[in-house]
């Protein structure tokens, strides 16, 4: 999912959102966060490349001016980083974002960017508002109540699918599998869960390469924690032991908690060698299951649900009549199914529904003409008012 920041809701101004500036005698303008100062150099953190830092100590010599951010200057900016959540189903999202801002305006009440702030906390409210009033926004758009109940079952789905996404992306697969197993127990006829099979051989395959790495290590691992035990002195032996103890009683909890959950996945220890044990059988299992036909031909059964969708959309009846019989034959189980042969129904009806007859101009009168007589005059047209 794309992600924005707060910054998107409200345009600001490029002095508002200033680092520390230090402008060297030599004509050199450097922006940072200053973090140390003496009485005879400034220490100040520079952004090296996106997401390296370096730190340059100047001389107070060679420094010509030196413009520090103030407290709510660096506030405000931790603000405008803040998320816009994308996706959201309620309010909760939107709330932890309005309790930063209003907590901002009662810290600095005399902040220069006090309208700035609450700018951001107008928009924040009016999203909440929106959400209030039971509409809800995917991927960026809102949509009504009633939108949100007819595709309820495609958007929760999506909303997880994107989360497992996030999940793969940010390195954590088990999170990501756990996900997965969701969207395959209430959503396996969505869009979103046959999309996610690709997410899910990548989480698998990060999780495999752990494991493995742990497997392989855990001997190792094992005999250390033994020799730490010998190593300790007596005195403080049995506390150790006591410890390590109540280590694997926990590392067993998690997996039985996890079990008891309904989930295959949880985190992994490098020293608990039933739950490695455990987590291998879950993710072999769960290869062997995406490698099933039923899988494979998820892709195909995608493309043809999401050319349908597409022909509707777009008002085409030939291809919509065309693609439909195409998705009935392949996924006939496609929740969304019915609401496509719906619409389409809806298109065809339009277009064989009887035309209002067009009102025909009446024609000047031409005196050489024969007057029409009152039999054959046309009938007067009815008068619609009101109907």
């Amino acid at each position: 999912m794309i992600r924005c920041t707060l910054l998107s809701l409200f345009l600001l101004t490029a002095s508002s959102l200033c680092a520390d500036r230090i402008k060297l005698k030599s004509g050199e303008t450097i922006e940072g966060t200053v973090t140390s100062e003496t009485r005879d150099s400034v220490a100040i953190e520079v952004p090296f490349s996106a997401t390296i830092m370096d730190t340059r100590v100047i001389s107070k010599a060679d420094i010509e001016t030196m413009n520090r951010q103030t407290k709510d200057q660096r506030a405000f900016i931790e603000l405008t980083k803040l998320e816009n959540p994308r996706t959201a189903l309620n309010a909760s999202g939107f709330e932890k974002i309005r309790l930063q801002i209003e907590t901002f305006i009662q810290t600095f009440p005399n902040s220069a960017h006090l309208a700035d702030a609450r700018a951001l906390l107008a928009k924040i409210e009016e999203r909440e508002a929106r959400l209030a009033k039971g509409e809800v926004k995917v991927n960026g758009e809102w949509l009504s109540a009633e939108e949100y109940a007819a595709e309820k079952y495609q958007i929760e789905a999506a909303v997880i699918a994107d989360e497992m996404q996030r999940a793969t992306a940010e390195g954590n697969p088990v999170g990501a599998m756990n996900l997965f197993d969701e969207l395959k127990k209430s959503f396996p006829h969505s869009t979103a869960f046959a999309g996610a099979v690709e997410t899910a051989k990548t989480a698998l395959a990060d999780l495999e390469r752990r494991l493995a790495f742990e497997m392989g290590n855990l001997q190792t691992k094992l005999a250390e924690r033994a020799r730490t035990i010998e190593l300790t002195a007596q005195a403080d032996r049995e506390r150790v032991r006591i410890a390590m103890e109540a280590e694997d009683a926990r590392l067993k909890r998690i997996a039985e908690q996890a079990a008891a959950a309904g989930r295959k996945f949880f985190p992994i220890s490098s020293i608990d060698a039933n739950g490695l044990k455990l987590m291998q059988n879950a993710v072999a299992e769960a290869k062997r299951d995406l490698a099933k036909p039923d899988y494979v031909a998820l892709t195909a059964k995608v493309a043809a649900a999401n050319e349908t969708i597409r022909a509707v959309a777009e008002s085409n009846v030939d291809a919509a009549r065309a693609a439909l019989a195409n998705l009935e034959s392949q996924w006939a189980q496609f929740e969304a199914l019915p609401r496509l042969k719906a619409k389409l129904a809806a298109m065809e009806a339009r277009l064989t529904a009887p035309q209002e007859p067009t009102a025909t101009p009446a024609a000047a009168p031409n005196p050489e003409s024969t007057p029409t007589t009152p039999a054959s005059a046309p009938a007067p047209a009815k008068d619609t008012i009101g109907l």
